[in-house]
């Protein structure tokens, strides 16, 4: 029994390793899309920035400060994740390791969280949903996952058939998707008014980030494989994280900043 809790004692500091590890390139990728975006040399204008944030666009935004504006918003996104990594890499974060044993990561929600939120602003921004009201009703959908995929890792009874709560919570945040999903395939629009090319790419590598998330978090449910040790689904998910982060954050640099700049 002992030598067993040793095993998992050292797979747990194995994996504060690879938090600090994760922790420490999403800095990198944070200061290096901040100097880029320093080298737009785009000013901030506080009308814009109420457009951009809360719809309504009474006053007209620049291709290159609404450029900008998703630029900081990822950044911000990195720092998050950064910080929630560090977080559970650090000696004292107890409740962390009793977490994983006990098979919940508090901090991997926070995480979702905050990240999925500004992820939906800037995927917002790119496919023009622009109004408040469309923009709450987005976040709201995907916090509904959260909450309820939280409850359900919490309350976890390996074998059993998911809990209504769960599948209902899965429905519902499925409208952000489903309406970014409308407003890129905009049906009756053609020309012009069609988004670019790597707004689809975008999107559809972001569909397929959070699909290989969902799966990451109902594998371990039903004791598929590997997933039967949570350790293990949490690896994942870190690698997932960083993953996700680093084909969102290159997208966008190469096909929204890099063109703006006179390198």
């Amino acid at each position: 029994m002992a030598r067993v809790a040793r095993t998992v004692n050292q797979r747990i500091r194995r994996l504060r390793t690879f938090n600090r590890v994760a922790a420490s390139l999403h800095l990198v990728l944070a200061v290096g899309l901040s100097y880029l975006l320093v080298l737009l040399g785009e000013s901030i204008s506080l009308e814009g920035a109420r457009d951009l944030l809360f719809g309504g666009r009474d006053v007209s935004v620049s291709a290159g400060q609404s450029t900008l504006f998703v630029g900081i918003a990822l950044v911000l996104m990195l720092l998050i994740s950064t910080v929630c990594h560090f977080l559970v890499a650090s000696p004292t974060a107890f409740r962390y390791t009793i977490g994983i044993k006990t098979g919940y990561s508090t901090i991997r929600w926070v995480d979702f969280a905050l990240s999925s939120s500004i992820l939906l602003w800037v995927l917002a921004e790119i496919t023009a949903i622009a109004h408040t009201s469309a923009f709450v009703v987005l976040i709201i959908a995907n916090v509904a996952l959260l909450v309820f995929g939280s409850r359900l890792e919490r309350a976890d009874a390996p074998g059993r058939a998911l809990y209504p709560g769960f599948l209902i919570g899965a429905l519902v945040a499925a409208l952000p998707w489903l309406a970014l999903l409308f407003y890129v395939m905009g049906p009756g629009s053609t020309g012009e008014t069609r988004p670019a090319v790597f707004v689809f790419t975008l999107v559809l590598s972001v569909f397929v980030s959070a699909g290989a998330f969902v799966l990451n978090q109902v594998l371990p449910h039903f004791r598929v494989g590997p997933w039967r040790d949570f350790v293990f689904g949490e690896g994942v998910y870190i690698a997932l994280n960083l993953g996700a982060k680093l084909a969102l954050t290159a997208q966008i640099v190469a096909a929204a900043v890099l063109p703006r700049l006179d390198l």
